[in-house]
C-alpha cells in the first residue's frame, strides 16, 4: 500500500499574485507557468503534480482565461471590475499538489517567506476568514 498523502489549500491577503507567485517559485524552485492573470502553475521538481497560486475567485479566473484566449472588450472591462471588488476582501490561494506527510513541514518554511513578502492571514482585518483546508487522499471508496 502507498503512503498516504494530503493536499494543502492555504488563504491570504495582503500581497499581489505576482509577488506571491515570485516567493512561491524561489522558495520552491519552481518554473512557472501563467494560465492566466489570477491563476499560476509552479511546476517544482520532484514533484508530478504542479503547485497553483490564484485568485479564489472561480468566475474571475475564468474570464480572465476567456480574455486571455480570445481577447474581448466587454470582457476585459467586467473582468476588470470583478477584481477591483476582489481586492477588497477575495484572498489568493496556495494549492499544493499531494504531498506526503514528511513533506508537510516545509510548508512552514514557505509560508514564513510568504509572510515576509507582506502576506497576511484572518487576523488582519474584519473583513478576512480564510481558511486552510487539508485534502487528504482517500484510501478506499468501498464502503
Amino acid at each position: 500500500m502507498s503512503e498516504r498523502r494530503v493536499g494543502v489549500e492555504i488563504e491570504f491577503a495582503g500581497v499581489g499574485i505576482d509577488a506571491a507567485v515570485d516567493t512561491i517559485a524561489a522558495e520552491l524552485g519552481a518554473r512557472t507557468e501563467t494560465v492566466s492573470e489570477h491563476e499560476y502553475l509552479l511546476h517544482v521538481p520532484d514533484y508530478s503534480d504542479a503547485f497553483r497560486v490564484e485568485v479564489d475567485f472561480a468566475l474571475l479566473k475564468q474570464l480572465s482565461r476567456e480574455e486571455r484566449n480570445e481577447p474581448d472588450q466587454i470582457r476585459k472591462t467586467v473582468v476588470g471590475l470583478l477584481e477591483a471588488a476582489a481586492s477588497l476582501a477575495t484572498p489568493l490561494e496556495l494549492v499544493t499538489p499531494p504531498l506526503r506527510l514528511d513533506q508537510l513541514p516545509q510548508l512552514d518554511q514557505l509560508l514564513r517567506s510568504l509572510a515576509k513578502s507582506g502576506a497576511v492571514g484572518t487576523q488582519d482585518s474584519m473583513a478576512y476568514a480564510f481558511g486552510v483546508h487539508f485534502n487528504p487522499n482517500v484510501v478506499n471508496d468501498d464502503p
